[in-house]
């Protein structure tokens, strides 16, 4: 079960899907998908875990998730395609909330930990959706007012991801910070992730600004929409106003400040080295990228001289059709049916077997 949340959640080492399916889906499919379907991994290790705690594998899930945290912003800022380093911008940050899950175990401090997760979690999904949303346009589209309001609307998220002061990153990193729990050095690591996350950010806004093309239809008012609710839903939701006090005063403020400006201007210094353009220096999908290299048997003839993006693409339509098949096959009454037989029989087995 452990490993099933982990896949779901996008947990190092079972995270290669997630930068692999980001470019290939639409916008509003990958502010769904990293605002929320994501965090059901995490959602359900908080259902499943034992009451009593996770004991030993509490500290493994500390450690995973700070081995997350890192793996995503060493990977995430040599990528190329903006909506890639937003993809390892979420395996990153739900390493963090992997953290949070790993802390709630604490019997100390459960309930608490548990509230400060779901609030990272939150901050994490308006953030991310804001900023998936606004992927899909193309400041450069625009001159004037219009191209400024779009940087602003990329950068007001992007800031918030990051963990800046007044902002929802630094609420939810101060809740995680307030419950005094777990190995000391959590507090540390949770602002050099600030850090971390402001080069993701950088990256990701400085890639933006270099696209050219039309801006889709359709996207301007959920953009604008998550990027209000991004803004606004820490001083308005009532768990989330909780901790304000955490984060506000000078002292959480400065704590919150430095990193983001060190990140900052380490990105500038990484952004002269980093070619915009071109292919990255390590691949989408880099475990399975690297697997299917150095495994070129497990592939057939035809894809061992493929490329590995090409194979997944190939494999992609394959998997797509036969989930088409699938549906239509679904949408019959034979077959809608079959399953009512099916469902009518177990329950009847089951009966069965519970009365004996």
């Amino acid at each position: 079960m452990g490993l099933a949340f982990a896949i779901k959640a996008g947990l190092v080492p079972t995270h290669f899907w997630l930068p692999l399916a980001h470019p290939a889906a639409p916008a509003p499919a990958s502010a769904v998908l990293s605002g929320a379907m994501i965090k059901v991994g995490l959602l359900g290790a908080l259902r499943f875990m034992p009451p009593e705690g996770l004991g030993a594998a509490s500290d493994l899930l500390v450690l995973l998730g700070c081995a997350t945290a890192i793996y995503g912003v060493a990977v995430g800022v040599l990528q190329t395609n903006p909506k890639t380093v937003l993809a390892y911008s979420s395996i990153s940050q739900m390493g963090l909330i992997a953290v949070g899950v790993a802390l709630a175990t604490d019997a100390s401090a459960s309930d608490a930990a548990v509230a400060a997760t779901l609030v990272f979690a939150l901050h994490h999904g308006f953030a991310k959706a804001a900023l998936f949303l606004g992927a899909a346009g193309r400041p450069r589209a625009f001159t004037g007012w219009r191209r400024k309001l779009r940087i602003v609307a990329l950068i007001l998220p992007a800031i918030a991801l990051a963990g800046a002061p007044l902002t929802s990153g630094a609420i939810a990193k101060g809740a995680l910070k307030a419950l005094d729990v777990g190995p000391g050095w959590i507090d540390l690591f949770l602002s050099l992730s600030s850090l971390g996350t402001t080069l993701l950010m950088v990256r990701f806004v400085s890639l933006m600004l270099r696209q050219d093309g039309a801006e889709p239809s359709g996207t301007q008012l959920p953009w604008a929409t998550a990027v209000a609710a991004s803004a606004s839903f820490v001083w308005l939701w009532p768990p989330a106003a909780a901790w304000l006090g955490h984060s506000i005063g000078g002292k959480a403020m400065l704590a919150s400040l430095w990193p983001v400006l060190i990140g900052a201007a380490v990105a500038l210094v990484i952004g002269r080295l980093l070619h915009p353009r071109g292919k990255p220096w390590i691949p989408p999908g880099d475990v399975l990228v690297l697997l299917e290299r150095l495994k070129p048997s497990w592939a057939g003839p035809a894809t061992r001289r493929a490329s590995p993006t090409a194979v997944w693409t190939r494999r992609s339509e394959q998997s797509v059709e036969i989930a088409d098949r699938v549906e239509r096959a679904t949408q019959t009454w034979s077959f809608g049916a079959l399953l009512l037989a099916l469902l009518g029989a177990t329950l009847f087995g089951a009966a069965v077997v519970a009365q004996w």
